[in-house]
This record gives C-alpha cells, structure tokens and sequence, in this order.
C-alpha cells in the first residue's frame, strides 16, 4: 500500500479564490516508512494574502506561513505545480491528512479556478482516527497533539505537517499494535473518498459504535440522526388518529441535542396523531416551546418572522398528542449514523 501524507497551506483561509500557496507531502509505504519529502510552493491568485491574527480575545492561534509573500510570489501559479501533484495522487494507493476536509476544497478549487481537470483519490484523516480512539486526551489540533506526543516539526510548513501527521499514525498504529491494514480492517474502517461529483468522509463502524456507547456523539451527529429518524421511520407511519391532523410542528434543536429519544419519542406521536415534523423549520405552522430552549426573544423572533405560526408548549403538545414512552432506539441508532457520516458532500 503506497501512502501520500498531505497538507495544504492558504494565503487567506478561503476555499473559493485559489488561494492555495503550498502542497507539501511525504510519500511512505504501509509501515509508514519515509520514501520522499517536498514543500512545492506557488504564487497563488489573490492579490494580497490575508491571514488570521492571534485573538487573545477569542484564544485563537495565529496564522502564519513557513516562507515569506516574496518567495510564493516567485513561484509558478498552481497550473505549474499540478502534473506533480496530480501525478502523486494517482501513484498512492491512500492520501492522509489531517483535518482534511479543508485540504480537500483548497485542492479542488485550485483545480476549478485554473480550468483543471479534478483529483480523485480516497483518504484517511488522522484527526477523526485520533478522536475516535482518544477523545480529546492529546488534544485537537495537529500541533497540540504532536507536543503531547513528543513529535518535533515545524508548524505550518506544509511537507512537515505531513510528516507529523504521518508520526501520529504511527503512534496510533504502535499503541494498537497493528499494520495499516490491520488497523483499517479492525475498525471497519471505509475511506474518505473525492471525485469530480464531491467528497464523502472516512468512516470507522467501530469508532462511531464506541461513540455511541459512551455517549459521545456530537452536536451534528445527533442531528443526523434525528433526521434520518425522522425521514425513515416517522414520515412511513399510517396515523392511528387525527388529533394533530394539519400541524406541521417544529422544536428547537437544543432539544435534540440534550434529549434525542425523548424528541425522536414525542415526534413519532405526532406522526401517529396526523401532524408532521418541519425538519428546516420555515414551513412549520405550529412552535412547540420547550421551555428551558426558548427565552422571550427568540419567540419574539419567530413570530416576527413567521407571523402566521401558532405557538404552544411542551406539555401542551404532549397533552394533544396523548401518553407516549420515550423508546430506546439503540437497534437504529448505528446505522444511522453510518449513514450520516458517509453522506456525499459537494465541493465549492
């Protein structure tokens, strides 16, 4: 298995203006043994670079890149850098990166903006690996957890990043005692995958199970799961009553988050009484109030821009639709958030 360790440096952060200023890689085999390390540099195409500031307000990290504006400006334009790069994906069985979500747009766009045919490859990403395994006990960003785990590099030049994100597998796959492939097969591991048509993310059955039971899931995962809940279960019920016959209701998302199967629980009553569920919200003429989620001006908000909703509370809802359990829905709940995880983005 031929690797390509990655990391992609921006002159402004942005993922639309082709602001891409560096690719630096490590090729490696699968025992992570270094064959090659290159920073390529380019002049990118906005006519200023803008890069984010430390924030002692915000306790934010600064940007700053490896080389000076002058040396990128020498550079060719990413069009005289791309047969390379292009050339190293197609070689690599897998790239690696590290959050690489952002890698992924800044590639593509460089592509889009030049006219240039786009890069397919599928992926692993080091950050969510050490999130599944970890949590956050070596921290988050690259170069918190390379300190934590005593692994030297120069931040924010490109090829080091790659190498480092390289050495943090390599911790993983230590601390397993596995081979890459082991590993990969161990976790269930689906890689992350871009084409022309978008990018899916790297998914791990196994990760996303130890999420679940350990109650870890995140913000957007358990929306992702009331959606699909919503979509596949609840939207195929035949009504066995028509108390809420014509309501098409909406909920804070808060409520999601601290109580997924007692929304999930309360929605599939609504279903069962005639009403609806709005999952955007815009189209829902009835706001349930839960309380501890919904203070005076965001109800004052609501119904200024939706003049036509009508509003009720939780518990009159609950008294609407009639007694209901809150189900456990454990037998539902890991394919839905493999399906969640896996699902197709597009790239900008």
């Amino acid at each position: 298995m031929k690797l390509l360790s990655f990391d992609i440096e921006s002159c402004t952060g942005s993922h639309n203006d082709a602001s891409l200023c560096s690719f630096g890689y490590v090729t490696a085999d699968e025992f992570l043994n270094i064959k090659e390390q290159e920073d390529l540099l380019c002049n990118p195409k906005p006519a200023h670079f803008r890069l984010r500031p430390y924030s002692k307000k915000r306790q934010t990290e600064g940007i700053t890149l490896a080389y000076s504006e002058k040396v990128f400006r020498r550079r060719p334009k990413f069009p005289g850098i791309y047969p390379i790069v292009k050339g190293l994906f197609d070689e690599a069985d897998v790239a690696v990166g590290f959050s690489i979500e952002n890698d992924v747009q800044f590639l593509n766009n460089a592509c889009v903006e030049y006219g240039l045919p786009p890069v397919s490859y599928k992926f692993l990403d080091v950050r969510q690996i050490v999130e599944l395994l970890y949590g956050t006990k070596y921290g988050c960003g690259l170069k918190t957890i390379a300190e934590n785990l005593e692994i030297a590099g120069d931040s924010h030049r490109s090829d080091e990043d790659a190498r480092v994100t390289l050495e943090i597998l390599r911790f993983v796959l230590k601390d397993q005692s596995m081979t890459l492939s082991e590993f990969v097969s161990a976790y269930g591991i689906k890689f992350g995958q871009v084409n022309a048509e978008g990018y899916s993310n790297m998914v791990s059955e196994k990760g996303l199970k130890a999420q679940l039971d350990e109650g870890r899931l995140t913000r957007r995962q358990k929306n992702g799961i009331f959606e699909e809940y919503v979509k596949r279960v609840c939207r195929n019920l035949v009504p066995v009553s028509e108390k809420m016959k014509g309501q098409r209701i909406s909920f804070s998302d808060k409520f999601v988050r601290d109580s997924l199967d007692e929304a999930r629980s309360f929605v599939k009553a609504v279903y069962l009484s005639g009403g609806k569920f709005d999952l955007s919200g815009e189209r829902a003429n009835l706001y349930v109030r839960v309380s501890s989620y919904d203070d005076s001006e965001k109800i004052q908000k609501l119904k200024t821009d939706y003049p036509k909703m009508k509003f009720c509370t939780y518990g009159e809802a609950k008294k609407e639709v009639g007694p209901f359990e809150t189900e456990d829905f454990s037998s539902f709940d890991l394919k839905a958030l493999v399906r969640v995880a896996s699902r197709p983005n597009r790239l900008k």
